[in-house]
């Protein structure tokens, strides 16, 4: 995912201002591990990372384009890294998930959750971040598997539905389990930032 910045931003002093709004522009979740909020246990477990630390670039403490919005877990792994010059120059750099989509240009996601680099700005953050943690990686196959599931499930009640269409009752009960799948459905994407 490419996350899309707000344009005519106000300019304030003090960069935990711009929390809203950086919330709103990250859609509520991780900018690096892609969590949303509700699988993290709500916003009090985000926080703002200066994507630059302030530490090596302090004139870009409070500036709107260095701030994104990150769960606890990656802004403490992540914490002051940058890398260094000899490192761009090999393509090791943090993703800028405001400029590019880190899970389609720089890596590719395994069947067991894990994520294998295609890039070296894939390896570097892949390794910088820890985005192979454990919890990140249950969570990824976690959601991966909930995605086949719901497509199992509904390719079967449109089988059932066809079958069902000699038999009221039946087809009746098969639209209730349709609603009840459905509203589990809404529940799961907002746990896993799914989208229809």
């Amino acid at each position: 995912m490419r996350f899309v910045r707000s344009i005519n931003v106000p300019a304030f002093d003090d960069h935990r201002q711009y929390r809203a709004l950086l919330r709103q522009d990250f859609l509520q979740r991780c900018a690096y591990g892609e969590r949303p909020e509700a699988s993290l246990g709500g916003p009090d477990h985000c926080e703002i990372d200066h994507r630059r630390p302030v530490s090596r670039f302090p004139e870009l403490e409070s500036d709107y384009r260095n701030l994104y919005y990150c769960c606890r877990s990656c802004n403490l792994t992540k914490g002051r890294k940058w890398p260094t010059a000899d490192e761009e120059i090999e393509g090791r750099r943090f993703v800028d998930p405001c400029a590019e989509d880190f899970y389609v240009e720089h890596c590719v996601p395994e069947l067991a959750g894990a994520l294998r680099w295609i890039t070296e700005c894939g390896r570097f953050t892949i390794d910088a971040i820890r985005l192979n943690r454990d919890t990140l990686r249950l969570w990824r196959e976690s959601r991966d598997q909930a995605v086949r599931n719901a497509e199992v499930i509904r390719a079967h009640l449109a089988e059932l539905t066809v079958v069902a269409e000699a038999r009221p009752e039946i087809r009746t009960r098969l639209d209730e389990l349709r609603d009840i799948l459905e509203s589990q459905h809404a529940d799961l994407g907002r746990f896993y930032g799914l989208r229809d």
